[in-house]
């Protein structure tokens, strides 16, 4: 005797991040965004200054991270984290610029790393240390500045 084939429907799998994962990940891409043009920033400061002032790339670079950092800070703020722990700019923008001057750290190090050790040009070293100070940045200033929890990051 032929018995019918009955199939059980199922609703196919949620293949959606989990909502803390979407925006954390949406925060990422926000914060690489306005990274982006930070560096941009960043960049035609540093290039000004050692190819038209003649500046040294190292006290160079110094100042064209902190402008980069200014258009950072304005643009994570307004435009990345919908979180955040400071209660007034001054003091969000102090403790950025703290979490930046870590990051300068970084960035100095890698550059000279990669000009006076490492032989390459300035430009190729800038880049290598913008990435490295840009992961340092994002976690450290997601965790201490741009979330709720005392303990552990926005979900």
């Amino acid at each position: 005797m032929n018995t019918p084939l009955t199939v059980a429907a199922t609703s196919p799998p949620n293949l959606q991040p989990p909502k803390g994962l979407r925006v954390r990940l949406r925060e990422f891409a926000g914060y690489f965004a306005v990274s982006v043009f930070a560096l941009a920033l960043d960049m035609g400061v540093l290039i000004g200054l050692v190819e038209r002032l003649h500046w040294n790339y190292l006290p160079a670079a110094a100042v064209a991270f902190m402008a980069g950092s200014l258009l950072a800070f304005a643009g994570s703020s307004a435009l990345v984290f919908r979180e955040h722990r400071y209660r007034h700019w001054l003091s969000g923008f102090l403790g950025f610029t703290l979490i930046g001057m870590l990051g300068l750290g970084i960035n100095l190090a890698v550059l000279w790393l990669g000009v006076d050790i490492a032989g390459l040009d300035y430009r190729w070293g800038k880049l290598g240390a913008a990435g490295c100070s840009f992961l340092f940045n994002f976690a450290l200033r997601k965790l201490t500045l741009f979330s709720l929890n005392t303990g552990s990051p926005s979900p």
